[in-house]
């Protein structure tokens, strides 16, 4: 009798076992099946530069999935599959900002397997997932962890899986895939206060978002409302005096800076309002245009004279951060007051950014300064020191970074020499390059408008 009981018992085993290694897959079985399914997203701005990158993967019918913050704020994108064929994004068929997820219709992407979508409502804690992407770009790059939690989320209005594979800047968009290659969530943002510290939004919101309605729209369209609120002031008029040095049509941009609404646009010249125009072909004397790009071609009667360019913008809350050892924050400060920005500067923005590297950081990391702060952007100013034959090298760099997107928006470097001449002591010589420094930054903030 206890024979045939442990018999049954090993037959009951031997089954389980073959039940569930039929069911599950290897890493190296669901790497196989899946990678080519994972495509690299990129979006361009309006001269087809490449500003972001991100992952993406095929759901069928010529749809691929990925991240709402993957794509918002470019003006166009592709994707480039396992095979390295690059296909441009034809439209988004369906964004949710609020759960960070998009679904593009890329035609003529019909090679591609679909990944089979899972069920999130069945994850277990502990069980095994691998996560697919291009992190920093690297193609193909699949890492394995657990769930380590399934918690509501304090960016988004979802619940999101927290899991372990390894994953950066990148990953965002891609399918996080249980043990039978199925996609149980769409990887969004990781937290790098900590290690580890990763999270998936439930493929079950990317199912709903399929469910709906879908109504084509530009990738143009989607801009990044994430954050939108944190750091903006209210829209505010202000006036440029542009000076016109040749003969028509001249051309000047609303703004290197801020956002400005190009239908708010007014354009003066000795009292006289010019008309508005919409294309480029109808400008004749007292008339102007403005291009999708922002800028502004008006038709003067003459060269020499002032125009007086009208617009509406908003202004930002911009945190100062000042890495010379020469006291240039208040040089930035005032050129930034200038146009309307609030200024943060001092301890406050040293104490919130510490050992912060912008190169490095995740989106999430931008999002939280963003909070902390309540400023929308950021600008690093920074010197190096080269000696040279007659005194020093002053290397300036000044980048700023849009803390709504992750994005660097503005870096600009210059040299300047500074004379040291004999018998001048060390706080003169410091003086004398302060001096240098701070002329040179104004020279650079001039350029900011």
């Amino acid at each position: 009798m206890a024979k045939s009981k442990y018999a049954l018992t090993l037959a009951v085993v031997l089954y389980f076992c073959t039940c569930v290694s039929s069911f599950a897959e290897t890493t190296a079985e669901i790497a196989k099946r899946c990678v080519p399914s994972v495509v690299l997203v990129t979006i361009y701005d309006e001269n087809e530069r490449p500003i972001e990158s991100g992952s993406g993967f095929v759901i069928g019918n010529e749809q691929v999935a990925t991240s709402y913050h993957v794509v918002a704020g470019g003006v166009s994108a592709s994707v480039k599959t396992a095979d390295k064929i690059v296909y441009p994004v034809s439209s988004v068929l369906a964004a949710d900002a609020s759960k960070d997820i998009a679904i593009l219709q890329v035609k003529k992407l019909t090679d591609v397997q679909p990944l089979p979508l899972g069920d999130s409502a069945s994850v277990s804690l502990g069980e095994t997932v691998v996560a697919i992407g291009s992190p920093v770009g690297l193609e193909g790059t699949i890492t394995e962890g657990i769930v380590s939690a399934v918690r509501e989320s304090e960016k988004f209005k979802t619940e999101v899986v927290q899991y372990s594979a390894p994953s950066s800047r990148g990953n965002s968009g891609g399918p996080l895939v249980n043990s039978k290659g199925e996609v149980i969530g769409v990887i969004s943002y990781q937290m790098g206060s900590g290690q580890s510290l990763n999270f998936a939004i439930p493929v079950a919101r990317l199912k709903e978002l399929l469910s709906q309605p879908q109504e084509r729209k530009a990738v143009s369209t989607l801009q990044a409302p994430l954050l939108e609120k944190i750091g903006s002031l209210s829209p505010r008029r202000r006036t440029r005096i542009v000076w016109i040095p040749g003969w028509p049509p001249y051309t000047e941009r609303l703004s290197s800076w801020h956002n400005c609404k190009s239908e708010s646009v007014t354009v003066r010249i000795d009292e006289r309002r010019l008309r508005r125009v919409e294309n480029e072909g109808a400008l004749i004397p007292g008339t102007f245009y403005v291009t999708q790009a922002g800028v502004v071609k008006f038709h003067a009667e003459q060269a020499g004279q002032e125009a007086e360019m009208e617009m509406e913008y908003v202004p930002y809350r911009v945190a100062v951060l000042d890495n010379t050892g020469f006291g240039a924050e208040d040089t930035i400060a005032k050129r930034l007051k200038e146009i309307g920005d609030e200024v943060l500067t001092g301890a406050e923005v040293e104490a919130a950014v510490g050992q912060w590297i912008p190169q490095a950081e995740q989106l999430s990391d931008f999002r939280q300064l963003a909070q902390r702060l309540n400023c929308s952007r950021l600008i690093v100013a920074s010197c190096g020191v080269e000696d040279n034959p007659y005194g020093v090298t002053l290397n300036i760099v000044l980048d700023a970074y849009d803390l709504n997107t992750g994005r660097r928006v503005l870096s600009v470097a210059k040299d300047t020499r500074v004379v040291h001449y004999p018998g001048l002591s060390e706080a003169l010589k410091w003086l004398a390059q302060s001096l240098a420094l701070l002329e040179a930054l104004d020279d650079i903030m001039k350029k900011v408008s």
